[in-house]
């Protein structure tokens, strides 16, 4: 999915989500961890409907396993959508 940087300006050129690796060796402890030893890594958050549309891709993928749908997806829910959304 194509994220413009003319709407996510902590974007130097239009990007793309990548959702196809999910990175099982780094966990949520880690991550928190590391942000917060250099919070400048944050570059800035999705908005509710990109959110959305990377859920709703991710799953109708078939190149992603059930597992890591379930991963991928519970994942973003935690970073800022309701959960019966």
């Amino acid at each position: 999915m194509r994220l413009a940087c003319s709407t996510y300006t902590f974007f130097e050129h239009d990007s793309f989500v990548d959702c196809s690796n999910v990175i099982e060796d780094l966990s949520e402890s880690e991550i928190i961890r590391q942000l917060g030893e250099d919070a400048a890594r944050i570059k800035g958050q999705l908005n509710k409907s990109d959110l959305s549309s990377v859920i709703e891709i991710v799953q109708a993928a078939r190149t992603i396993s059930p597992i890591n749908k379930e991963i991928i997806i519970s994942s973003l829910k935690r970073c800022g959508l309701p959960s019966n959304e």
